[in-house]
């Protein structure tokens, strides 16, 4: 199954594409304060942040992978990412 876009009144859950790449360098991987609670640090480079989008690209079509960019309906603004993972226990 592919990563669905999935939208609420506020917010809109839909894969990345590689457009995103700026907007998720800005947003949060290239911000210390952000990276020190995450288990990536922080990049100074955007390369870095599209080679991240084309993993995570490439794993759309999986059935057992689902990676969201979040962003803000009114403004369109990317404001995270959310993952649903499914793991055989």
């Amino acid at each position: 199954m592919k990563t669905p876009v999935l939208e609420t009144d506020r917010l809109r859950l839909r894969p990345f594409c590689r457009e995103d790449a700026q907007s998720v360098f800005d947003a949060w991987e290239s911000d210390p304060e952000v990276a020190k609670y995450m288990f990536w640090t922080s990049y100074n480079d955007i390369e870095k942040t599209k080679k991240w989008l084309d993993f995570e690209i490439g794993q759309i079509d999986k059935a057992d992978w689902y990676r969201f960019a979040v962003e803000l309906n009114d403004f369109h603004e990317l404001i995270g990412t959310a993952l649903i993972y499914f793991e055989k226990s």
